[in-house]
């Protein structure tokens, strides 16, 4: 599955209210203001639709997206909406500010995620499997 998904993370702009975030590009400004404004240093990009990167109904992603949601305001973490973009194809996303790689790999895992975003303020996006 690695191989046949790879170019379409890669490839896809990842779009939140403060700029487009892109595996293998820095953090826009914006957002590096916003990692200092939480005083934290991370950011993760994930979804809860499409499980095991299988097209899903509309019911089962917008159930999916809610309860990723549901979870990340329980943890109490900074969050925003956003949503991945490649030609004709979206996906809503969460952009969460300052959770760690592992906890990162941890949900996306419990939501059936091939993989995640993952970036530091000093960093480059980058793209994490499960």
């Amino acid at each position: 599955m690695k191989n046949h998904l790879e170019s379409h993370f890669t490839d896809t702009d990842y779009v939140t209210p403060y700029g487009v975030i892109k595996v293998g590009s820095s953090l826009p400004s914006m957002i590096l203001s916003i990692l200092s404004h939480f005083g934290c240093d991370t950011v993760t990009i994930l979804s809860g639709e499409n499980p095991n990167g299988q097209r899903a109904s509309e019911e089962l992603n917008n159930l999916k997206h809610g309860e990723l949601g549901s979870v990340l305001a329980s943890r109490g973490l900074p969050f925003v909406e956003s949503i991945g973009k490649l030609d004709e194809w979206h996906e809503r996303h969460f952009t969460v500010f300052g959770m760690s790689m592992e906890d990162s790999l941890l949900l996306a895992s419990e939501f059936e995620q091939a993989a995640i975003v993952f970036c530091t303020s000093t960093g480059k996006a980058e793209l994490a499997w499960l």
